[in-house]
């Protein structure tokens, strides 16, 4: 139940996000949205310093440098060589160097943490199978959650013509479905255990997006109960993978299993972003390019949508712009269903080997 509070505090966070960035781009210079978070930040700090209890720590932990930079070039590097594959005009060598570097990277980064003492990161948890089951479902519920609503938002601001702080009322109604579902599956999970929670919510967030792709012409009604749905389901999934991981974690390992869970949510963020973000623009740029109209079209509906400004007499390549993008929304969003619907497979295959680990979650000792 406490994990469960926990990420319905999380979610509403992400429910205030999009209402305060859309205000803030309707009213301010676009770096606002960076700034905004400074502020927050200071009083974050502050309040940490006074509420949060002071534990003793260890002094002979320190923090090991070399792996910090390798796994920001990895990840920096592994990300530009998928955005440089899918961008109008790329290098394929340059991209093919990218990969292979952020690859290679990482190799190393992961070699070393199993060689360390005090890892960074220590991944010697992943071999615990209830723990690697938890964190791939964090990275992969965030990262497919994170790209679909990255090609909503825009979709609502380029073809419907929302503005962004209307975009971002849209989408909330994911933020607060995901706000009742922590708490509703902390109570649940004791009942029927960590998997079939986990499977049961990325089916919803599937369904959820199946349906609004099949809705998103209808009804505004019809919209915001399928992406309730989505928002449930994602928030009782997230809630139930870091119940699974931290009741079969003992408390001295509970931090470092906090923190690796951590990494996989933004690690999925992150390459949520470049990785759907990426099919989107190769989607549209194949799209217009075979409806002739890749040139004053551009490598975006936002360029599109430029050009139409300064030349009114371009209509129809905006038409075929926007008839783009809802392909490459369309593809997207099957993409993400098929993932998540993959990994409710991969979890119930799972059921065997977690064993008691699965079912209703335990506390470890000391």
């Amino acid at each position: 139940m406490a994990i469960g509070i926990w990420a319905a505090i999380a979610s509403g966070g992400a429910a205030v996000g999009p209402l305060l960035g859309g205000a803030l781009l309707e009213h301010f210079w676009w770096g606002a949205v960076f700034l905004i978070n400074v502020p927050i930040i200071a009083v974050a700090t502050l309040l940490a310093l006074c509420y949060v209890p002071v534990r003793p720590g260890n002094a002979a932990i320190t923090i090991d440098l070399p792996s910090c930079g390798l796994s920001m070039v990895g990840i920096i590097a592994l990300a530009y060589g998928i955005k440089e594959l899918a961008k109008p005009g790329g290098s394929a060598a340059l991209a093919l160097g990218m990969l292979v570097l952020g690859g290679a990277t990482l190799g190393v980064f992961v070699r070393r943490q199993l060689r360390l003492e005090r890892p960074l990161i220590d991944l010697r948890l992943l071999a615990q199978a209830p723990i690697a089951t938890g964190m791939l479902v964090a990275l992969v519920a965030s990262m497919t959650l994170i790209g679909f609503e990255l090609v909503l938002s825009q979709r609502l601001q380029l073809v419907v013509g929302k503005s962004p702080l209307e975009a971002g009322a849209f989408v909330l109604p994911i933020s607060l479905g995901s706000f009742f579902a922590g708490p509703l599956a902390g109570a649940v999970i004791g009942r029927i255990g960590c998997v079939r929670v986990i499977a049961a919510g990325l089916a919803m967030t599937a369904l959820g997006i199946a349906g609004y792709l099949l809705l998103r012409d209808g009804s505004v009604l019809a919209q915001v109960l399928v992406l309730t749905v989505c928002g449930i389901g994602i928030g009782a999934s997230l809630t139930a993978s870091s119940t699974l991981v931290m009741s079969n974690v003992s408390e001295d390992r509970a931090g470092m299993a906090g923190s690796v869970e951590g990494v996989a949510y933004e690690f999925g963020g992150g390459f949520g972003v470049t990785i759907f973000g990426s099919l989107m623009t190769a989607v549209y740029v194949s799209t217009v390019d075979r409806l002739g109209f890749a040139v004053q079209a551009g490598g975006s509906l936002d360029e599109a949508h430029a050009h139409a400004r300064a030349h009114p007499e371009a209509q129809a390549m905006l038409q075929a712009a926007m008839q783009a993008f809802e392909t490459s929304f369309t593809w997207v969003s099957v993409a993400v269903a098929a993932i998540l619907l993959a990994l409710v497979l991969a979890v119930l295959g799972q059921r065997r080997r977690l064993g008691a680990a699965g079912e209703a979650p335990r506390v470890v000792a000391h």
